[in-house]
């Protein structure tokens, strides 16, 4: 049976327009199981340093939940904390109650 170039053309487009389509479908290659994508909560957060005392506040801004991805050989990270800013202040809220600093400033 001799084919002409426009029917081999048409059958080529069929076959690939179905391979298309099925492909995605029956792909296994990539792994999401739980060693390679899981749930991380991300904090916002504002780190306040007291010149008096030494003591660093930590003010949490914002959390939300996302996803991430690690190598195998990576432990899960399951907490991430972002610091949006830092700042010193002269007095943190235990030195200003207890007026710890007023004696050495």
């Amino acid at each position: 049976m001799k084919l002409s170039s426009l029917q081999m053309i048409a059958i080529l487009c069929i076959l690939a327009a179905g391979f298309i389509t099925v492909a995605p479908l029956i792909q296994t290659a990539e792994a999401h199981g739980e060693s390679h994508w899981h749930e991380i909560t991300i904090y916002e957060v504002i780190d306040e340093h007291c010149n008096c005392c030494g003591l660093t506040n930590r003010w949490l801004i914002s959390s939300y939940d996302s996803w991430g991805a690690h190598a195998d050989n990576e432990e899960h990270v399951y907490n991430f904390v972002v610091i949006l800013d830092e700042w010193n202040t002269d007095l943190c809220f235990v030195c200003a109650l207890t007026g710890s600093c007023e004696s050495s400033s």
